[in-house]
């Protein structure tokens, strides 16, 4: 293998490897990506056997070949280098590439590309075209919501679902706050059972999409889920078991006893407000036309402060988690409505956005 590439697409073209092999592995070769030289391209793949992802850039390719190289390694050579054009060449006697620019060279070790687990590049699916802005959009509103995987482990991952009417459904939840979103898209009559994207496939999804400003393309299958542009895939394994979407679903159509609209930018500011010195509990409210947020901590004091809304029902007052008001609110509109049924159930939070709402639920006092 013998290649010519630019210093700042070769970089670009290793951080998405590099995001992949900084989880931890254990292997060694989890730790390293594959490169391939062939037809004026390179290709980068790599994989934690969960997510892989493969970039292909253009390159000036003398010969073709295929090795597998320590990741990081490579990564923090190529970004010493100055810009411009870089040589690498595999070294049979070496067991090596060496990387050349300018008066800088480099050698780093190798192993067989055979070794390598093989890459799952989703070629046989059918995909369906979405506007990258779409699934940032929609990735960023329920990201925070994810679980970590101790405990359930369903519930560390985002669920996605091509809806029959021609859209696309993503939700998540940790058990303690709830988000869910849908956007309208032709996915060309494809429908499939959704699936549980892990948060290392969504973060990819997510970064890959933000550098993607055209058009993008996404598919099902039974245990992946598939993303690709012109020139970079993503295929995430999905999590096995069964998504509450149900129980989601159900907060949503508990009705209300108590509603309040009030201006999202001055709830944001008063759970802050009240919360100062990281409460982990604040008590909110609602009154006939404000909703009164507190906090109370015995050895440093009392924050208070109101807001005022436009309320509708009972006056009820129950205690919440700050940092899941700040989750919920932060990606709503303008307004926000808040809705409960009573002190013991969850808020749910809409906004001008209908295809958007979270939940968050109760601390019993």
């Amino acid at each position: 293998m013998k290649i010519t590439i630019e210093r700042d697409a070769l970089v670009a073209g290793l951080a998405s490897a590099k995001r992949l092999v900084s989880h931890g592995n254990v292997m060694d070769v989890l730790k390293c990506c594959l490169l391939t030289a062939e037809d004026n391209s390179l290709l980068i793949a790599a994989t934690d056997l969960n997510v892989s992802t493969t970039n292909k850039i253009p390159v000036d390719c003398q010969s073709h070949g295929s090795v597998v190289v320590d990741t990081v390694r490579l990564f923090k050579v190529a970004s010493a280098l100055a810009p411009g054009p870089v040589d690498i060449e595999f070294m049979p006697d070496d067991f090596a590439i060496k990387v050349k620019s300018g008066k800088r060279v480099a050698k780093i070790k190798t192993l067989d590309a055979e070794d390598y687990p093989k890459i799952d590049t989703g070629d046989d699916q059918k995909y369906c075209e979405i506007p990258p802005g779409v699934l940032v959009e929609m990735i960023t509103k329920v990201i925070g919501a994810i679980g970590e995987e101790i405990g359930r482990y369903v519930l560390a991952g985002a669920y996605i679902e091509f809806v029959e009417d021609g859209g696309l459904l993503m939700a998540a939840t940790d058990g303690h706050i709830m988000c869910r979103v849908s956007r309208e898209i032709n996915h060309n009559g494809l429908t499939a059972d959704g699936v549980i994207v892990p948060r290392d496939g969504i973060v990819e999804i997510l970064e890959a999409s933000r550098c993607s400003p055209d058009s993008a393309s996404v598919a099902i299958s039974e245990k992946s889920f598939y993303f690709k542009t012109d020139d970079f895939s993503i295929a995430a394994r999905t999590i096995s078991g069964k998504f509450p979407l149900r129980s989601i679903n159900q907060i949503v159509d508990l009705g209300w006893q108590s509603k309040a609209v009030v201006d999202t930018a001055q709830m944001v500011d008063a759970v802050k407000f009240a919360s100062i010195g990281n409460l982990l509990s604040i008590t909110m409210e609602f009154k006939p036309e404000s909703i009164i947020v507190s906090g109370n901590n015995p050895l440093t004091g009392k924050a208070e402060n109101e807001v005022d809304a436009k309320h509708d029902g009972d006056e009820m007052k129950f205690n919440v988690n700050p940092s899941l008001m700040i989750g919920s609110l932060k990606n709503m509109g303008e307004k926000t409505t808040i809705e409960t049924i009573d002190e013991l159930s969850p808020l749910l939070f809409r906004s001008d956005d209908k295809d958007y709402l979270a939940a968050v639920m109760i601390q019993r006092r």
